[in-house]
């Protein structure tokens, strides 16, 4: 007599016959009896660590040695071996926000009232919300200054997607999908949230304590004198080196590109700043 076949096991997510490990259908892994003890369970939280560990420190060694090539990889598909640029974006914003001594896009109630374009518009506007309000000038821009710092950090997400627009208008609409021109927008500000404000603010300000504990101090001589040229000469070598590599542009090409993004950019921080008085006004 003989025995009836052993029915093909199936995908607990889809119910396809599954023959191998994986799922065709739907990628789902074939679950294993020993997959549910505790040893197998403490060898993936390790892996998953490692992985997520390596995949992180790749990624930033690419966002510093080859600009461009985070965004690149992901356009033809090569997306295992490191962290999308959008996932690597939103976890230097994280950073970012969290940091209490990085405040670089943050513009306070006075420089928003008295050093930009729109600064007549919004000391009558401020004033009349104060008014309302019933408190004291102090008072309001206190309040103000803690709202806006928070929603400053947060609009970075809106300021490195609308970077896309210019990189589009600058390059040949068949070359690139809109999509790749968005992708090196978030590169760009992952290298000036976490290279820029962390790491070399975050380092220049170590050397300033550093030096004031020893009794020297430095601070006169880190201000945007120093600050503002360093940032725009390493984003600017970014942007050199990303539209060589990225869009395969001359040198001379990429030169005028980079100070025509610059040019873009300087506008896009105008209106951001703009927002972040008109959003943070709003809601208090």
């Amino acid at each position: 007599m003989e025995r009836p076949a052993a029915q093909a096991p199936r995908c607990a997510s889809c119910n396809t016959p599954l023959k191998g490990r994986f799922c065709h259908k739907c990628g789902e892994r074939r679950l294993f009896p020993g997959d549910l003890h505790l040893r197998h369970y403490a060898g993936q939280v390790v892996n998953a660590l490692t992985f997520a560990e390596s995949k992180l420190w790749r990624s930033l060694l690419l966002l510093i040695t080859k600009p461009g090539e985070l965004t690149l990889a992901w356009s033809e598909g090569r997306r295992v071996n490191h962290m999308r640029p959008i996932a690597l974006f939103f976890l230097a914003n994280v950073l970012y926000f969290l940091a209490p001594f990085i405040n670089t896009f943050v513009a306070d109630f006075e420089n928003h009232t008295h050093l930009q374009w729109y600064s007549e518009w919004a000391r009558e506007t401020a004033e009349e919300k104060r008014l309302e309000q019933n408190r004291t000038p102090a008072e309001f821009a206190a309040e103000f200054n803690r709202r806006n710092t928070a929603n400053a950090k947060l609009l970075i997400i809106l300021l490195a997607a609308v970077t896309a627009l210019p990189l589009a208008l600058l390059h040949p609409i068949r070359s690139k999908p809109f999509a790749t021109h968005l992708t090196m927008g978030f590169e760009l500000y992952s290298f000036t949230l976490l290279v820029n404000m962390l790491a070399v603010g975050g380092l220049l300000i170590l050397i300033a304590r550093i030096a004031q504990v020893l009794g020297h101090d430095i601070t006169p001589y880190m201000g945007e004198s120093l600050i503002t040229p360093l940032f725009l000469l390493l984003t600017g070598q970014f942007l050199y080196r990303a539209e060589r590599r990225l869009y395969q542009s001359s040198w001379w090409a990429a030169l005028l590109r980079t100070v025509a993004i610059f040019a873009a950019s300087w506008v896009l921080v105008v209106i951001y700043r703009w927002l972040q008085f008109t959003i943070t006004l709003a809601f208090m």
